[in-house]
């Protein structure tokens, strides 16, 4: 289902939290369905390289925001939850 998911990614050989949106970006009028992870706290460059991502938990469904910043504060919240759970 499309959503954000508390996540892990595996690299190379090593998993790390993560949360990942499944979906549309309905708030900037996206019509392509996208895979998104936010791998917390990464910064390595992760581009042309593997990855593999394991769902673990839906937090909610997809939602189309009034604006960017209503957005990236829904984005925040996923993330608090996406620690507390891994941090259990």
């Amino acid at each position: 289902q499309d959503g954000v998911y508390i996540s892990l990614t595996k690299i190379g050989d090593e998993w790390y939290p993560s949360n990942t949106f499944v979906g549309r970006a309905e708030t900037f009028g996206s019509k392509k369905r996208l895979i998104e992870t936010f791998i917390l706290d990464f910064t390595k460059n992760l581009y042309g390289e593997w990855i593999s991502v394991k769902l673990l938990k839906r937090i909610r469904g997809n939602k189309k925001f009034s604006s960017v910043d209503a957005l990236v504060e829904m984005m925040k919240q996923d993330e608090r939850i996406t620690r507390a759970y891994h941090r259990k």
